[in-house]
């Protein structure tokens, strides 16, 4: 019964202290999530950009249950191959597409996540990176910390 109750505590204090998402953001994890709903050439404003690092930014994207196609907040346009996030830090973990990156026609240098439903004799979910060129428009997605009030 005590142990009940100090889970209860735990608990109640986690969510107080935790912090909360901004409207249109969600929770996900320890962090918040914004998917955008329109598009702009992938690098127009890098500051609305904020990378993630970690795993189960991944497993996100892949539970949203819908086609998807965001800019992470990755390139190598400062030097081909060498890929970082918009804070200039390097990815600890990577997810790309068999074949990827492959820079076609020298152009790609952002990339993009894609989660969609592939169909044919046998259904496949492909979740996984892509370069692409920067000049696509193509929506984004940011993470951000909660704020705790």
């Amino acid at each position: 019964m005590l142990n009940n109750y100090f889970l209860y505590v735990y608990r109640s204090l986690y969510f107080l202290f935790a912090g909360c998402c901004p409207d249109s953001w969600t929770r996900f994890g320890s962090s918040c999530y914004y998917l955008s709903t329109e598009t702009r050439e992938t690098q127009t404003d890098r500051q609305t950009y904020i990378p993630y690092q970690q795993c189960y930014f991944q497993v996100f994207l892949n539970k949203m249950g819908k086609d998807v196609h965001f800019w992470i907040g990755l390139t190598d346009s400062e030097m081909e191959g060498i890929w970082k996030w918009v804070d200039g830090t390097t990815p600890t973990t990577t997810f790309w597409s068999r074949g990827e990156p492959n820079n076609s026609a020298g152009e790609e240098d952002c990339v993009v996540f894609n989660r969609f439903i592939y169909l044919s004799w046998h259904r496949a979910i492909i979740q996984s990176w892509n370069d692409q060129a920067c000049s696509v428009n193509t929506q984004w997605v940011c993470e951000s910390r909660p704020k705790v009030s």
